[in-house]
């Protein structure tokens, strides 16, 4: 697998990040992305971001530092996945964590953004 410093999240993905944006949740919809990545590892602990594949790219496009820029995000990776493509696991657990937080919201309605955190 071939890491990549750019990559687009999904369409569904990108509205709620832009929502969230919206909503004065977060500053950035980068920051709400990284929201949801910690969301996918803390309550998703079965989900493998390395064999994830994204249903679309047809979202906002990003920069990997946008989310990670002190490469925080990118030692975290390697080591618990165990890979060299650690920036794909962040774009595949921003993907699936804003993509289950959506799935929530369109369940059960907008609710307190701490109601996300088991």
């Amino acid at each position: 697998m071939e890491d990549s410093t750019q990559f687009a999240l999904s369409e569904k993905a990108s509205k709620i990040a832009q929502a969230f944006k919206n909503e004065g949740w977060f500053i950035d919809a980068s920051d709400a992305g990284v929201f949801a990545a910690a969301y996918a590892v803390k309550n998703y602990p079965d989900f493998n971001p390395l064999t994830y594949v994204p249903h679309d790219g047809l979202g906002s496009k990003y920069n990997y530092s946008s989310f990670d820029p002190d490469g925080t995000w990118l030692h975290f990776l390697q080591a618990k996945y165990h890979t060299e493509a650690p920036r794909v696991c962040m774009r595949n657990l921003i993907i699936y964590g804003l993509e289950c937080i959506s799935d929530i919201i369109e369940e059960h309605g907008v609710i307190r953004i701490s109601d996300y955190i088991e």
